[in-house]
């Protein structure tokens, strides 16, 4: 597996002075409003607060998250996009066995606003939305810049869903792409590689050919001349690249990184002047006729430095932004304690592990922990640390079982082993991880609480999908064709609350963690989705972790629905009226319990005057009652009363095929608090714990705008 590298590129602020429209062959250059570009640099620090107190961003996917109102059938099996299609058009690589337009709009997904209002969801991330290629689908594989998607919508209905969100108070945060454009089509009718074989199916063979293929540019508006690209894929394919002899999709040579084509994707040339003024341009429009409120930038370290620090000079003024890339780090050598982190390796070891190494690296963008204090560090990081170290705690191990990660690097990289040098299946690792991120990125307002977190996103397996691996044949596989089965159908888990009861653990720290928390469509609804066809090629696209939100439903009495409502407004309450200084402040708390290596299976912390404690108890299917006696260590005064406010306990579970999702129920609704204990000496708390996630107070926290649902 290629460790996912987030890094958010601000740079300093400042004025621009308006150029006058000049009119090139391609395109009228029209210099757009730049009243974003001239607040003052305190304000830029009151964004930074305002998305920091975001209750979560929730991720869609346009194509995939709801269909027109009074669209009753999706297109998702017309086109020749679909994998059971190749002999139609269709490969992989260049373009797909991702599927077709599926139908999702601008419109559908203003039609669901009140529905992830009553989520408590007050931040909109949306995939790109310029025109793309045929198969497309995802946004980011754009064809023309100035147009918005046809497919879903069009500008009209992109302004009209901007001005609903606004009215709803929910911000707009827009992923984009300044690294690429779609894979040019080809010039001969069939996509060829520039070594001369021709495209099949089979990725790692083609990969070792250059990963480029013969296309033709002329209608990438206004990118139309291989002048505009790093060298076109047939003259490309045959220049030297230092130090990187084997130039593959994975390598780390940041020469490569910065020119290659990534995935066959025609890599843009920045350094051009006319292709970075186009680039401004647009994002100018964003802000300005589109009403987004941040960006998300996607492939990020693809792209020279540089860029980013005209790209905030020229267009983003004081607007949040955070950025992501997919890169593999093991050339890179670097000094976490010391900060020396732009030094370079030509022979990587594994002594730290991809997330530490993937962790410096991004820290570079950013800034050592003194400039995260100034507001001209660079910013924050889409936190794929965080993410992966919540993966391996949460769902990599069954039944309890922690494994010393003593793996050589490469030997299991794509079962995601050797991305975590701490102990696979512990929490105690989770803690590691979070503690080296407040370390390695600092504690002021650009450090390590700029970063967004998450537990899914739109390239990676659904976490339902992930735990039904780990509980049923372990992440730890060699066997590709047991990583392709569809887990979930296992009759251990299929009954089994097991996955959704680590989902909510999972969901509670990311959820109260100081950060951005960022929720994928669909969490709400317990879709399980992963990366096999269910050997059911025709319905491909339902199996995927990109699956259409309409096949699950929008029911808002769903009971994980509730519970990420609360969680949410539990968060709200907790961060109220912190400043900078208080709202990245947690302290970890230290705890004993009667079952043996207890921290490895529960941990807390504290913020504000909420304890959070969560466990991966849950994955222990022999013992599904579990309980244990915990003693913990807190900030509360003997004899105060705390209570749990969040109540929600033994959940039922069914996995349904017809709804790509699990089937929920709880024995009674949510009480607004529950399991009330009273501070011993010295701070003590002694909890019975099961498999459930808790988070105390010592008085109610608001809960005015918690979504009941009933779970009956």
């Amino acid at each position: 597996m290629l460790i996912f590298i987030a890094l958010l590129c601000l740079g300093v602020h400042a004025e621009v002075q308006p150029r006058s429209c000049e009119e090139d062959g391609n395109v009228l250059l029209q210099q757009r409003r730049q009243d974003h570009l001239k607040t003052p640099c305190d304000q830029r620090l009151q964004q930074l607060l305002e998305w920091k107190k975001k209750t979560m961003t929730y991720l869609v996917i346009v194509d995939r998250f709801a269909l027109p109102p009074g669209t009753s059938a999706d297109t998702c099996k017309k086109g020749s996009c679909s994998i059971a299609n190749n002999a139609n058009g269709c490969y992989q690589p260049p373009l797909c066995s991702w599927g077709n337009f599926c139908g999702g709009s601008f419109s559908g997904i203003e039609s669901k606003l009140d529905y992830l209002a009553g989520m408590n969801v007050d931040a909109l991330w949306l995939t790109p939305i310029t025109k793309n290629v045929e198969c497309g689908y995802m946004g980011y594989w754009t064809q023309d810049l100035n147009i918005v998607s046809p497919e879903f919508g069009g500008e009209a209905s992109l302004k009209s869903l901007s001005a609903a969100m606004k009215k709803k108070g929910i911000s707009y945060m827009q992923d984009v792409v300044y690294n690429h454009f779609g894979a040019p089509p080809p010039t001969n009718g069939s996509f060829q590689w520039s070594s001369g074989s021709t495209v099949t199916n089979n990725w790692t063979a083609q990969a070792d050919s250059q990963n480029h293929y013969n296309g033709d540019v002329a209608n990438f508006k206004p990118f139309d001349d291989v002048k505009y690209y790093h060298g076109s894929p047939e003259t490309f394919s045959t220049a030297g690249v230092p130090n990187d002899p084997k130039f593959t999709i994975a390598s780390i040579n940041q020469t490569a990184n910065q020119i290659g084509w990534l995935s066959s994707l025609a890599d843009l040339n920045q350094t051009v002047d006319y292709v970075s003024n186009q680039l401004f341009n647009w994002t100018r429009s964003l802000f300005a006729d589109l009403g987004v409120d941040a960006l998300r930038l996607d492939t990020c370290p693809y792209i020279e430095l540089s860029f980013y620090e005209r790209l905030r000079q020229e267009a983003l003024g004081n607007q949040y932004v955070f950025g992501e890339a997919l890169g593999n780090l093991e050339n890179y050598s670097f000094d976490v304690d010391g900060y020396d982190i732009i030094a370079l390796s030509t022979n990587r070891s594994g002594v730290k592990g991809y997330i530490l190494n993937g962790m410096e690296y991004q820290q570079t963008f950013v800034g050592t922990p003194d400039r995260s204090y100034t507001s001209t560090g660079l910013g924050a990081v889409e936190n794929y640390a965080f993410f992966f170290a919540a993966f391996n705690a949460f769902v990599s191990t069954a039944n309890g079982t922690v494994l010393p990660n003593n793996l050589e690097m490469g030997v299991a990289s794509e079962a995601g082993a050797d991305s975590f040098m701490q102990p696979v299946g512990s929490l105690n690792s989770l803690r590691f991880i979070i503690e080296k991120t407040q370390k390695v990125f600092g504690t002021g307002p650009y450090g390590y609480g700029a970063n967004s977190n998450f537990l899914e996103n739109q390239d990676q397996p659904r976490f339902l999908f992930r735990a039904c691996q780990a509980l049923t044949q372990g992440w730890l596989y060699q066997d590709v064709v047991a990583a392709q089965t569809w887990a979930c159908n296992n009759t251990l888990v299929s009954e089994s609350p097991a996955p959704v009861l680590l989902y909510m653990n999972a969901l509670s720290i990311l959820i109260m963690l100081p950060g951005v928390p960022v929720l994928m469509y669909g969490g709400e609804q317990a879709i399980v989705a992963g990366d096999s066809m269910n050997g059911d090629p025709e319905n491909s696209y339902r199996s995927t972790y990109r699956s259409p939100m309409w096949l699950t439903g929008y029911a808002t009495s769903a009971p994980l629905y509730g519970f990420i409502a609360r969680l949410g407004s539990l968060r709200s309450s907790v961060i109220e009226g912190m400043g900078h200084e208080e709202i990245d402040e947690m302290k970890f708390v230290e705890l004993t319990g009667d079952i043996a290596n207890v921290t490895d299976y529960v941990l807390a912390f504290e913020r504000g005057q909420a304890l959070v404690i969560i466990s991966n108890l849950a994955n222990r299917m022999d013992d599904p009652g579990i309980r244990t006696i915990i003693v913990l260590q807190t900030g509360y005064t003997q004899g105060q009363e705390v209570c749990d406010r969040l109540c929600y306990r033994d959940p039922s579970a069914q996995y349904s095929w017809e709804l790509n999702a699990y089937e929920v129920s709880f024995p009674s609704s949510a009480r607004e608090s529950c399991d009330c204990v009273t501070v011993g000496e010295g701070g003590k708390l002694t909890v019975e714990l099961g498999t459930e996630p808790r988070i105390y107070s010592r008085k109610p926290l608001s809960l005015s705008e918690i979504h009941e649902s009933t779970t009956e």
